[in-house]
């Protein structure tokens, strides 16, 4: 008898250790996981490039583009969902401005469309473009060439256009600062050598090492502050 009451409180001892031990993995695993999706690990950002579904909804805004007008005159803006957002013709009142933002844009996405932005011949291109670039791990260099190839592309298909480079946005995500500052540099410096305007909106934006929260409602896409401010700072140019 005595030996059973052993058997049994081994096998509970045994039990009880296993037990502890799930525990304890999934308490490690638990505080593991929100440490790793708080530094982003697990944000969309990480991925490299885009799949099916993204490449399709590029394609069909980009095509669906094509089919509007176009008028004499145009002051056309081109670039990601922070453009395509951007209540242009509202905000300046000017129906001569033409939206032609597209969510998820890189510059390789704007190289291969920007034809139809200088088809009309418009009097000036305002360029945003980047910040996907960096999200999808796009390396600088690439993002630059492809930026220069953009503005050869203008250049040989509507001369007269007027070029309006604007500087990329900070970001919530700080892990970006370095490569989007590095690429506003660098757009900066190939600007002024080839005698393009460059309008530098970074600074405005910026707060605590990142993008200021009180311009955006997400920490990405800006709020009433933020494009009441973004309008102030290319109204010059807009108007010129």
């Amino acid at each position: 008898m005595e030996v059973k009451e052993r058997k049994r409180s081994s096998k509970w001892i045994k039990r009880i250790l296993v037990l502890s031990l799930l525990l304890n993995f999934a308490l490690v695993s638990f505080f593991a996981y929100k440490k790793l999706k708080a530094s982003g690990y697990f944000s969309p950002a990480k991925i490299e490039g885009y799949g099916e579904y993204e490449n399709n909804l590029l394609a069909a805004n980009a095509e669906f583009l094509r089919m509007l007008p176009n008028d004499s005159n145009e002051i056309v803006f081109v670039g990601t969902s922070m453009t395509a957002d951007f209540p242009l013709q509202e905000m300046f009142k000017n129906p001569a401005i033409k939206n032609r933002g597209i969510a998820l844009t890189r510059t390789v996405d704007v190289l291969k469309r920007i034809d139809e932005a200088t088809e009309s011949k418009p009097k000036k291109i305002f360029l945003e473009i980047g910040i996907n670039d960096i999200g999808t791990g796009v390396p600088e260099d690439s993002i630059i060439s492809n930026y220069t190839k953009i503005i050869t592309a203008i250049k040989e298909q509507s001369p007269a256009s007027a070029i309006y480079v604007q500087s990329l946005f900070p970001s919530s995500d700080k892990t970006k600062t370095t490569a989007i500052e590095n690429c506003n540099k660098k757009l900066e410096d190939y600007c002024k050598k080839n005698n393009i305007r460059f309008i530098n909106l970074y600074r405005a934006f910026f707060k605590d090492g990142g993008i200021d929260t009180g311009m955006t409602f997400d920490g990405l896409q800006f709020n009433g502050k933020g494009y009441t401010m973004w309008k102030q700072l290319i109204e010059l140019y807009v108007n010129e």
